[in-house]
């Protein structure tokens, strides 16, 4: 039998690792599989864990942890990844298999909006300037939205924080 232990796991941030905990259990030796379908079509991927392993009858007499851990950015902004986890006889694979899946949402950013500022042009250390992000949207349950304002002196320096990440859209 096969079962996933994060089912928790609803929406995730596609830029965060990702760690699901896989449990199986046989009489007799296994072969336990990770897989993955993005929006209903199999894709490859890369994981910091085996994702293919063979386990004595020994091993799997009680529940045995086979878990995945994939790195971030592995999967699209909005697509829903439904991870697999297939048990079967060691050696045949159309013999007595198990499966268990959980379907997970990579969050998407908000999109649509616009960044304003007033006045357009000034100078440096004299004008005061008032910048609005405005119209943006997301997902119901991502409301309300956070907004963060940064700068950047010189392309390859850290971004230096206006405003640090708060439900106000204007500095």
């Amino acid at each position: 039998s096969t079962a996933i232990n994060n089912v928790v796991l609803e929406k995730v941030n596609p830029s965060k690792k990702i760690v699901l905990t896989g449990l199986v259990k046989a009489n007799s030796a296994l072969t336990a599989s990770w897989s993955a379908l993005v929006d209903g079509v199999v894709q490859t991927f890369s994981a910091s864990t085996p994702l293919t392993s063979t386990f004595s009858a020994t091993q799997v007499s009680s529940f045995l942890s086979y878990p995945l851990s994939v790195p971030g950015n592995t999967f699209v902004a909005g697509s829903t990844v439904t991870f697999r986890l297939l048990a079967h006889f060691a050696g045949n694979a159309s013999r007595s298999s198990s499966f268990s899946d959980v379907a997970i949402v990579m969050n998407a950013p908000p999109s649509g909006g616009s960044i304003g500022s007033d006045p357009l042009s000034g100078f440096a250390l004299s004008t005061t300037f008032a910048l609005t992000a405005s119209s943006w949207s997301d997902d119901p349950t991502d409301y309300p939205l956070n907004y963060e304002f940064t700068y950047q002196k010189v392309t390859n320096q850290n971004a230096l924080t206006v405003q640090s990440k708060f439900t106000s859209n204007r500095v």
